[in-house]
């Protein structure tokens, strides 16, 4: 008999280290998608992502029980499934043009936006501090961007930079989307949804493309879907077990992952502006986190 996913325990291993080990692991798949878009459209590298992430995860959702999804979860998990698709579409085509920091820098002002995405959505009416986080936020993200090469300053950056907005402020709504699913859900059901909704979304897409990526790039994208499957798994633990606001300031980890991989596999090293606009956000970002822990209080 199908049971539901059982709730992870509450003791045993930090949720901060969860939460650090699954953004590794995420920031690794970052750099393997920036492999596989090199060759391979976007468009079809994300939707073979996604296939073969249901591969991957429905031999999990069976290990754990065949958890059932919640009365009236389906219509949640579909909304949230295509603001993610947008997301993820518009943040590897994004690395196309742009390098794997300098992307991940920009996608940084998810937190910063998410006060505003939740006031649209939830009728949660943001503080001052939120908007002057925000200003701060967006100062930051001015000055990543300055400082390329002529050679690099094109109007496909200019494209990219903006693809990378985008896909913060989708992935901003992903994540109140995911609000409350985590600890209902579980990680069985948030990672094989999360995998097969946009597979069933960009399948026609796919199919217009026509594009068959190759072997390489095929066994690529079966890396890129095993790691993110085990990063959203290991999220969703830690996301059931800790507040956001503690977890936020583990999400810039991911900068230093990303200068690691970038440096030793595309030979990409950050400008100084990357790492001073960084500052600049993650500034915002911990600022905006404190007031909220301390109204709480």
């Amino acid at each position: 008999m199908a049971r539901s996913d059982p709730s992870p325990p509450k003791a045993g291993v930090s949720p901060l280290l969860i939460a650090a080990v699954a953004i590794g692991v995420l920031a690794a798949m970052d750099g393997v998608m920036k492999q596989v878009v090199a060759t391979t459209n976007p468009l079809t590298a994300t939707f073979g992502r996604s296939l073969l992430g249901i591969l991957i995860a429905v031999p999990l959702w069976v290990l754990v029980g065949r958890p059932r999804l919640q009365p009236g979860a389906m219509g949640a998990h579909l909304i949230r499934g295509f603001v993610m698709t947008l997301a993820a579409c518009a943040f590897f085509w994004a690395l196309t043009v742009l390098p794997l920091a300098e992307a991940v820098t920009l996608s940084f002002v998810s937190p910063l936006l998410i006060p505003f995405i939740a006031w649209a959505l939830l009728g949660e009416r943001p503080r001052a501090t939120s908007l002057i986080a925000g200003v701060i936020g967006f100062t930051g993200v001015l000055l990543t961007t300055q400082g390329a090469s002529p050679d690099a300053d094109t109007p496909q950056r200019t494209l990219g930079i903006v693809a990378m907005l985008v896909a913060a402020v989708t992935w901003a709504s992903a994540l109140v989307l995911l609000r409350g699913r985590a600890s209902q859900d579980g990680p069985a059901i948030i990672t094989l949804m999360g995998a097969a909704v946009p597979a069933a979304l960009l399948a026609p897409v796919a199919l217009v493309v026509g594009e068959v990526p190759s072997l390489e790039a095929t066994a690529w994208l079966l890396l890129g879907a095993a790691l993110t499957v085990g990063g959203v798994w290991m999220l969703t633990q830690a996301y059931s077990r800790a507040e956001a606001q503690v977890l936020a300031p583990i999400e810039f980890t991911a900068l230093g992952w990303a200068a690691l991989i970038g440096w030793a596999f595309f030979d990409e090293l950050p400008r100084t502006e990357v790492w001073a606009g960084a500052a600049i956000i993650i500034g915002a970002c911990l600022f905006a986190a404190w007031d909220e822990r301390r109204s709480k209080r």
